[in-house]
């Protein structure tokens, strides 16, 4: 909660807790602003097939 409010998201946290936004939706809200290029490379990683590996 604290990044949200540092960060000014208080009122899209608060629809997702009414249950008029999604979670996805509030995430995309976030990171909309963000330059295409990073949005890609975070897809990119998440849809990796190592993704979820765990490096220890």
């Amino acid at each position: 909660m604290f990044f949200i409010k540092c960060q000014g998201y208080e009122q899209l946290y608060e629809l997702v807790v009414q249950r008029k936004l999604t979670r996805i939706r509030f995430a995309h809200e976030i990171w909309k602003s963000m330059p295409e290029d990073f949005y890609a490379n975070v897809i990119e990683h998440m849809l990796a097939p190592n993704s979820l590996e765990i490096n220890g």
